[in-house]
């Protein structure tokens, strides 16, 4: 079991930066906007119903949210979507 985990620990490793950066997220409530890593950070979010997209088209429909300038994209859960019976 431990050899078949090495290949994704060993590409894990890789993937992960040398040195870690010191990352923040703020409010400043005296300029009315938010702050990340100390730079000053437009929240630009789009919305995606997933279950009205196929799956096939996730990636497509996420780079276009990209393209647009959007950062942030909000996800709305249809729950009669996941919730087939009451309680299940």
């Amino acid at each position: 079991m431990l050899l078949l985990m090495l290949p994704a620990l060993f590409l894990c490793l890789l993937s992960a930066p040398i040195q870690a950066e010191a990352k923040s997220f703020e409010i400043d409530y005296g300029n009315h906007q938010f702050l990340k890593d100390g730079s000053p950070y437009r929240y630009i979010a789009g919305d995606i119903h997933y279950f009205r997209i196929h799956s096939s088209e996730w990636q497509d429909r996420l780079e276009r949210v990209r393209a647009m300038g959007m950062n942030a994209v909000q996800v709305y859960v249809a729950w009669d979507v996941h919730e087939t019976a009451p309680g299940v």
